[in-house]
């Protein structure tokens, strides 16, 4: 048996006030976007479960907004760890250009899920 790993979260907003934090584009970008929330992440070790990046984690646009509905796949293992471990660091990140972000102070939930992967389901 493996596991899947997903992500989403709720739209970031600034606390006492109106403005959102705009997020990357789910589909992802080869560059870290300016005035955007993303997250990319970078397996080192995937251990003996086979663990590997989705798309576009794993891809030449690494740099991706989480949905704020459904969640999306970071990454799966199609294996048992067994006695091993998977090593993924996430990162999640803003790059921000202070004359057009208001200042302030921005609130937001990341809900990441950990399901388990049973023979024959194997994708991201």
């Amino acid at each position: 048996n493996g596991y899947r790993v997903q992500a989403r979260m709720s739209p970031l907003t600034r606390v006492g006030a109106e403005n959102a934090l705009a997020q990357a584009s789910t589909v992802g970008s080869a560059s870290k976007p300016l005035d955007q929330f993303y997250a990319s992440a970078t397996l080192s070790s995937p251990g003996t479960s086979a663990a590997a990046l989705c798309t576009p984690y794993g891809s030449a646009t690494p740099n991706v907004g989480y949905p704020t509905s459904l969640a999306s796949s970071i990454w799966i293992a199609a294996a048992s760890t067994g006695n091993g471990t998977d090593h993924v660091i996430v990162e999640n990140a803003f790059q921000l250009a202070a004359s057009t972000q208001a200042a302030g102070r921005y609130t937001g939930t990341i809900t990441y899920t950990v399901e388990p992967l049973y023979a024959g389901v194997q994708t991201c």
